[in-house]
Parts: structure tokens; C-alpha cells; sequence
């Protein structure tokens, strides 16, 4: 199931709906805290459920805002920090502090088709201490995300390929 727990975007939350549509996954809103408890306790088990979280602006409000929608107490919950490698320097180290709580798990780039560069990725692989999970690189909403392998993310550094450009088997050699 797909949540939308950020109220206050109204384009947003159009496009998630359609992602949700085209992943085949059910799609819901939940417009606090309660709601959002009540969507939690409905999943059934093992049945994975996405938050898309409202933006923060402080240090701490992401902890804050996992203790109110009731996230703190549960096991088996990943935040994933998204990024784009057009951000600034400053920008990434302001999103790394902003966003920095217990579960963050990981760093998904997006917007990789249409940077010049990706020097960031291992900026913010050093500065977070955080692995990547996913890359994507499409204006398209299918098929433009691929799983952060090693042999993926280095590729996107050392050659500028993105994921699909090139044999993605053992033997194609790096």
C-alpha cells in the first residue's frame, strides 16, 4: 500500500496515486496521526506499506513526526532519503541534518538523466554513512528504476552510464 501522510500537496499527491495505480498497489491518505495509526493496524502482516512524509524544515521534526504518526514504535520501519545530485553541496548537507532520524536506511538519487555529474552520490555515501538502494533515471514512471548495485553505482560515477545502457550480467565485465 502506497500512503500519501503529506496533506498539504496537492500535485503530489496526484502523482503518487498514479504510481501506486501503475504498481499495482493499493493507495490510500491519511490526513493525521490517527488515521495513519489506523492504516498500520489494518495491514495485514508482512504486507509492506510506503509513507510518503510531508518535507521537513528543522533538525528533529523528522524524529518528531515518525513519534506522531506512531512509527517509532515499530519494527521493520526504512526511511529513504531521496536526492538529486542537482542539489548543492549545502543543500544535501542541510537534507542530511533535516532528515536525519532513527530509520533512515538509505539514500535513493533520482533525476540521474538529466545531471552532468555524480560526484555527490559519494559525497553523501561518506557523509551519511548511508547506502544506496535505488537509482532513477527516467521521466517515466516505469522502467526508469533500478536496484543500487555496486556495479551500477560505480558505472554512474566512472563512465556516466545509467542503469539499462549497458549488459547487466557478471560477465560483461565493469
Amino acid at each position: 500500500m502506497v500512503v500519501n501522510a503529506d496533506g498539504g500537496r496537492g500535485k503530489g499527491r496526484l502523482i503518487l496515486r498514479h504510481f501506486a495505480e501503475l504498481s499495482g498497489l493499493a493507495y490510500a491518505e491519511a490526513d493525521g496521526p490517527e488515521a495513519c495509526r489506523a492504516l498500520l493496524r489494518g495491514a495485514a502482516a508482512g504486507d509492506a506499506v510506503y509513507l510518503d512524509a510531508p518535507s521537513f524544515r528543522r533538525e528533529g521534526e523528522g524524529d518528531a513526526w515518525c513519534r506522531t504518526m506512531g512509527l517509532d514504535d515499530r519494527t521493520a520501519v526504512a526511511a529513504h532519503l531521496v536526492l538529486s545530485p542537482h542539489y548543492a553541496p549545502a543543500q544535501l548537507t542541510h537534507f542530511l541534518r533535516t532528515y536525519q532520524m532513527e530509520q533512515l536506511a538509505s539514500c535513493i538519487w533520482t533525476k540521474l538523466d538529466e545531471a552532468c555529474n555524480y560526484g555527490s552520490l559519494v559525497t553523501m555515501a561518506h557523509a551519511s554513512a548511508l547506502p544506496v538502494s535505488v537509482l532513477t533515471f527516467s521521466p517515466e514512471l516505469t522502467q526508469g528504476m533500478a536496484p543500487a548495485s555496486g556495479k551500477a553505482v560505480w558505472k554512474l560515477i566512472f563512465k556516466h552510464q545509467l542503469p539499462g545502457e549497458y549488459p547487466d550480467r557478471a560477465d560483461a565485465g565493469v
